[in-house]
């Protein structure tokens, strides 16, 4: 059985988001900066300017690092999403009771990007726009949700080697 790999990255949407939240308050700022008549109107202006042209390229910069990343193997599920979580976590396989494939809904889970949860409800690590989870159930009760694009994929690997954990430790 093969390792089921998964890197999920955010959504291109997300960038012409804020690509419109640039042009918008520059295009104004640009029209006042040319009707300006003093010196110290266009300075501020400019600086104006130059602070959101630096708050969106960090912006930018902020959501190009962002990434959810999975591995399923025989030793457990390891994860991690930089920039918030650059180590691996690893969950191996034996503290896994049960697992299942559930729809991912912002009222019942909360809304989670990398390690910011609002109205937090149960433990997860996602990135937006994901419509699947898996749910991992510990031995001792606690529950997890790791977002994905391939449920299925990841379903068939932790089936596998839960069922031949013999021949996998």
């Amino acid at each position: 059985m093969k390792v089921f790999k998964e890197i999920q990255k955010t959504p291109k949407a997300l960038y012409l988001l804020i690509t419109v939240s640039l042009i918008t308050p520059l295009a104004i700022l640009l029209s006042f900066y040319n009707k300006a008549t003093t010196e110290a109107e266009k300075s501020e202006l400019l600086i104006a300017i130059v602070i959101i042209i630096c708050t969106e390229t960090l912006a930018f910069w902020f959501l190009s690092t962002m990434k959810q990343q999975v591995e399923i193997n025989k030793y457990g599920i390891s994860f991690k999403y930089p920039p918030f979580k650059r180590t691996a976590v690893h969950i191996p396989m034996n503290t896994i009771e049960a697992f299942s494939v559930e729809s991912y809904n912002f009222p019942n889970y909360g809304y989670k990007y990398g390690a910011w949860n609002l109205l937090k409800t149960t433990p997860s690590i996602t990135i937006m726009g994901l419509k699947k989870v898996i749910k991992i159930t510990y031995a001792n009760g606690k529950t997890l949700l790791i977002g994905t694009q391939k449920p299925e994929d990841a379903i068939k690997t932790l089936r596998y080697y839960k069922t031949n954990k013999d021949e996998v430790f």
